[in-house]
């Protein structure tokens, strides 16, 4: 979640009457104005700056607080924060711009990594802070004192509970990155579980669970092919250009022939520059025809390197599926239509029906 554009308010749904609300719980009516106004007249305007040096004194003294305040940028940061969060202090604490506020200075010490528990806790050396500087001649007026007491206790009770709902939406907001990183990496493994990583194919446990489930239930008069591939004189690519280009033409290979392919149709990588191919619905005749294309759309797409033409050719074995093929059938039969390709020169297609 962005806390930046999000609306706490909205996100917490504090609309005007779970405002009203909340501030009925803690006895802030309007009749708190007066005594808000008085607290600020009377001694915290004025005091604010010397209550957040004294209060940052005190957190300096405790090592849990000293790894947040030892970078003089942040603490002036947070000084200014501590010192504009005093001055607005119960104003207008009934409107929607005074709760977002608080919730933000709640977020701004989750962000920093503060524990919840060591901000409270600073929160309470906050209140007794304030109520030390209460000068005396208001100590001394029992009445006001114990009001503006109540009030304060009552204010810090409600930023205090605002603070937590930050720092509830922040670790709303880290729990959300870390499953979308959990699901991210979920679907990498499961890229990789499934395809080549050089290629972008299926990988050779994929295509073999392709066929599988290709031959699983198929019916006796049910139409499929399987083509065994493989480049010509591939080894003399990597002797003569090295592997970094032998690795081009294979990736460039698998993408002309997937592009070739049909979009129901399945290529693997069987193996080093060996391709397993699975044409459902296709009889042997039209097998021939695809394999056909396959193989010239390979012959007339010479790779360039260095201002060097290198001309890569392959050869396919094809078979067609015989009722009670198991996979193992149908790929030794393809891998020996494969192995005829070759002897007979290569840069064919060789059919075991």
């Amino acid at each position: 979640m962005d806390d930046i554009n999000v609306k706490l308010v909205e996100y917490y749904h504090y609309d005007q009457l779970k405002r009203l609300h909340s501030l009925e719980i803690l006895e802030l009516g309007i009749e708190e104005n007066e005594i808000i106004q008085r607290i600020h007249r009377d001694f915290l305007d004025e005091k604010a700056t010397e209550i957040v040096d004294r209060f940052y004194l005190k957190l300096w003294k405790h090592e849990e607080f000293k790894a947040f305040l030892k970078d003089p940028q942040q603490l002036a940061r947070l000084k200014i924060t501590q010192n504009k969060y005093l001055h607005e202090l119960g104003i207008a604490c009934e409107t929607e711009h005074y709760f977002e506020g608080r919730l933000r200075v709640g977020l701004v010490h989750a962000r920093i990594g503060l524990p919840l528990t060591l901000y409270i806790s600073a929160y309470h050396l906050l209140f007794t802070i304030m109520l030390d500087s209460i000068p005396k001649a208001i100590r001394e007026q029992r009445e006001l004192y114990q009001r503006m007491l109540k009030v304060l206790s009552a204010l810090i009770t409600l930023d205090t509970t605002l603070a937590v709902e930050a720092y509830h939406f922040t670790e709303i907001g880290h729990l959300k990155n870390t499953v979308d990183n959990l699901l991210d990496e979920h679907t990498q493994l499961k890229h990789q579980a499934h395809y080549d990583a050089l290629t972008g194919l299926f990988n050779h446990e994929r295509i073999l669970l392709h066929l599988n489930m290709a031959l699983s239930d198929l019916p006796n008069d049910h139409a499929l092919c399987v083509v065994m591939a493989d480049l010509d004189h591939f080894k003399r690519v990597n002797d003569n250009y090295g592997h970094l280009m032998g690795d081009a033409v294979l990736r460039g290979i698998s993408s002309r022939l997937r592009a070739t392919m049909r979009g129901f149709d399945y290529i693997g990588r069987y193996g080093g520059e060996e391709f397993l191919i699975i044409l459902q619905n296709t009889d042997l005749e039209e097998g021939e025809e695809i394999a056909e294309r396959l193989r010239s759309q390979v012959e007339q797409s010479p790779f360039h390197h260095n201002n060097t033409s290198i001309p890569i050719t392959v050869s396919l074995g094809l078979t067609h599926y015989h009722p009670g093929d198991t996979v193992e059938n149908m790929i030794q039969r393809a891998d020996e239509a494969l192995y005829q390709a070759k002897a007979a020169g290569r840069n064919r297609v060789t059919i075991i029906p």
